[in-house]
């Protein structure tokens, strides 16, 4: 059977299916959710130092002391993930996040450092029936 034109292929992954890897997204307001597997790989830290390149329109978070500097904290969410709220960084470098967006390759390198490029995202938040399409949520759903 030939689908006809006005079918869209879904491309996005089962609901749960990224259990277990790496998952970071981002908000509007510039919160950026870390799954516990994202925090585990990174060392588990209390604390993260944010660098943003401009030309490559990449965010690094480092694993950084609490105690040392000014960090950004850490903050718990459901199920082990963690929440950076790097608004004032965001604010500051004119990023524009207009819907929550899920990096489609976070890595992290040898040297412990995660590297979210903003090329390199897609959509992600809930469904509206009401309206008919995507509805933005937060960040770590």
């Amino acid at each position: 059977m030939a689908l006809d034109r006005d079918f869209l292929k879904f491309d996005a992954a089962p609901s749960g299916y990224e259990r277990g890897r790496v998952r970071v997204t981002i908000n509007h307001k510039g919160q950026i959710y870390l799954n516990r597997t994202t925090h585990e790989e990174l060392g588990k830290p209390e604390a993260v130092h944010l660098y943003y390149s401009p030309a490559r329109q990449v965010i690094a978070v480092e694993p950084a002391n609490p105690r040392v500097g000014a960090p950004f904290p850490l903050k718990k969410r459901d199920h082990g993930g963690r929440l950076i709220n790097a608004q004032r960084m965001v604010r500051h470098h004119r990023i524009i996040i207009e819907s929550p967006e899920v990096f489609a390759h976070p890595e992290i390198g040898n040297d412990g450092i995660l590297l979210l490029d903003l090329h390199d995202t897609r959509r992600t938040g809930g469904w509206t029936a009401a309206r008919g399409k995507q509805d933005g949520g937060s960040a770590g759903e």
